[in-house]
């Protein structure tokens, strides 16, 4: 909000200079220039503003209750706020199988839980805009075939997608808190 303030503040009187109007013009200039620069800025808290008005859908909560033993431990107040994220995550992450396959409301519940259980609590952190989640049926290999025996069970790359086996995604989640989820791994 402030670098919309400072946007409008410069643009306002550069505009009535430029225009050679007076005061009033250049306060207009200045206000409509920073809320076009505060909606540019602050675009994505924005759609997460517009996006988490709603109720969650039951769907997503009773996936929550049945799969994610972090979201069952908490006080009802705090459950609200971990709903509030795995939604966030869930509208913001394109989170798909291979070559676009459609994948369970369950599976992309447990990719955005494990999201948001790595950040939850920590409002400064955020996960950067435009990831993108592969997940596989099963682990795959280094050329990306699924293989029952395949060594890899999840990757990330700096520049490219968070790639998941779906197997170790359910598995992490049903053994609890033994510290192996492949999702908040990767994440």
């Amino acid at each position: 909000a402030w670098l919309a303030g400072l946007v409008g503040a410069v643009a306002g009187p550069a505009a009535a200079v430029i225009a050679q109007r007076d005061a009033p013009f250049a306060l207009g200039a200045g206000a409509a220039v920073g809320t076009v620069a505060f909606a540019v800025i602050a675009r994505r808290w924005l759609r997460r503003f517009w996006l988490l008005r709603g109720p969650a859908a039951p769907r997503v909560i009773a996936a929550l209750e049945r799969s994610v033993g972090f979201y069952r431990g908490l006080s009802p107040e705090r459950r609200e706020e971990f709903v509030r994220n795995v939604r966030g995550f869930l509208a913001e992450l394109t989170i798909s199988g291979p070559r676009a396959k459609v994948l369970s409301l369950e599976t992309r519940v447990l990719v955005a839980a494990s999201a948001a259980m790595l950040l939850f609590g920590r409002e400064d952190l955020d996960l950067p805009a435009g990831i993108d989640v592969v997940v596989y049926p099963d682990a795959f290999d280094d050329e990306y075939q699924v293989k029952r025996k395949g060594e890899i069970l999840g990757q990330a790359h700096a520049q490219g997608p968070v790639i998941l086996s779906e197997r170790a995604l359910r598995e992490g989640f049903a053994r609890g808190a033994d510290g192996q989820n492949v999702g908040v791994h990767e994440f």
